[in-house]
């Protein structure tokens, strides 16, 4: 796996993953036997190179259930997660509190929303925060959303996904200028900018 393995060799201590999708089949609705979990299998590819994290917040998002020809149910559930190293966590340089999920007001869908965790990480202080955005239509009440939010602290904020990773990698001014105008206070907590293209054209940002 691509992706494992360039966080295998970056080993950053944050990651934010966008669409880590689990599939689910049953004969009734909601369908409950797991036959996929793209997150528990990412974590165990990063595990077999040599380097665990741990999952500290899912935000669920698009869940669909479908029956089929075959006289069972298919169920698609899309997440968000924010995943940090293990080493850090089990050796206390990283201390987690006031985990937040929310979907916003503003939303078209239930699949836009963000999460948040309070870090404690080598002595500095900040918030962790990961956001699906819709699209431009109604990115900017969303993005006035965060800021009244989870944004909405005295302690800086290292915002690790932006919504539509296809329409970030393409609007990289875009969002400065927006981190700008709407005054977020951009921590330079993780000193590489990493943009993995995926094979679904979407991309994992860390900052």
């Amino acid at each position: 796996m691509v992706i494992a393995d360039e966080i295998a060799k970056l080993r950053p201590d944050f990651v934010g993953l966008e669409q880590a999708a689990i599939l689910r089949t049953g004969t009734a609705p909601p369908a409950t036997a797991v036959t996929f979990d793209m997150l528990q299998s990412f974590l165990q590819e990063l595990a077999a190179r040599g380097v665990r994290y741990e999952t500290v917040a899912v935000r669920p998002g698009l869940d669909a259930e479908v029956p089929t020809a075959l006289g069972f149910d298919v169920r698609l559930t899309m997440r968000d997660a924010l995943i940090v190293r293990a080493d850090l966590l089990e050796e206390g340089h990283v201390k987690l509190s006031n985990l937040q999920i929310r979907q916003y007001i503003a939303a078209s869908t239930d699949t836009e929303g963000y999460s948040s965790i309070d870090v404690t990480w080598r002595g500095r202080q900040f918030r962790f925060v990961a956001t699906h955005f819709a699209l431009l239509s109604l990115a900017v009440p969303e993005a006035l959303e965060l800021v009244q939010t989870a944004a909405n602290t005295t302690l800086p904020v290292l915002k690790l996904l932006r919504g539509d990773f296809e329409e970030a990698c393409r609007r990289r001014a875009a969002d400065a200028h927006a981190d700008r105008t709407l005054g977020l206070d951009i921590a330079d907590i993780v000193s590489r900018y990493l943009i993995i293209k995926a094979p679904t054209k979407r991309c994992i940002i860390t900052e």
